[in-house]
């Protein structure tokens, strides 16, 4: 395996974990406020908004 072929699988499984973040986030923020729970919310938000930095940076650096 090549290390272009290593890069391109690296950039899949960030691309795979990134949406599975976004798509469970509204929900453990949902969650955590039913329950009161403010770090579960805090937490969650920011995982959403890291998650959303890392397909940022990865969909800029596929229309290089």
């Amino acid at each position: 395996m090549t290390l272009q072929k290593i890069g391109e699988w690296l950039k899949s499984l960030l691309k795979f974990a990134t949406g599975a973040v976004k798509t469970l986030a509204p929900a453990a923020q949902a969650v955590g406020a039913a329950t009161g729970n403010k770090e579960v919310v805090d937490a969650a938000k920011l995982a959403e908004t890291s998650a959303q930095a890392v397909d940022t940076a990865l969909n800029e650096d596929q229309q290089k």
